[in-house]
């Protein structure tokens, strides 16, 4: 999928597992390594709430969590600390490591949330409490 002009800035790198999502959630953007981390094509995830890629069972907390990040934006890791969670195409939860970066688009702001694989550690509880 290709990256709209006006967005290019935004992502630190083009090989980065990239999803750009508007303010009410919506995934409008996603790069193709994304299909490499989860598996779903861009094409899917293109149109669907960013929920959708979480275990259901935070999908409500997490709303709550994109809310109050709309409310008070800045660049930053999601769940410091804390083990994240996203659903690849079979629905298996993968670990993931998140950062968060609000762009300003005109009137309009987008965060840019780039993924990275984490290795499970034996002891890992997660939950859904930073985002």
């Amino acid at each position: 999928m290709q990256l709209p002009a006006h967005f290019e800035c935004a992502l630190p790198n083009p090989e980065a597992a990239a999803l750009i999502v508007d303010e009410s959630g919506t995934i409008v953007f996603v790069s193709e390594p994304v299909q490499q981390l989860l598996g779903h094509t861009p094409q899917a995830l293109c149109g669907q709430s960013v929920e959708a890629l979480l275990p259901e069972r935070i999908r409500l907390a997490h709303i709550g969590q994109r809310l109050r990040f709309t409310d008070h934006r800045r660049s930053r890791p999601m769940g410091t600390g804390l083990p994240l969670l996203a659903l690849n195409h079979s629905g298996a939860e993968i670990p993931v490591d998140i950062s968060l970066s609000p762009v300003q688009r005109g009137l309009l702001t987008f965060t840019v949330v780039i993924m990275q694989p984490r290795e499970p550690t034996a002891h890992a509880h997660c939950h859904a409490t930073d985002a």
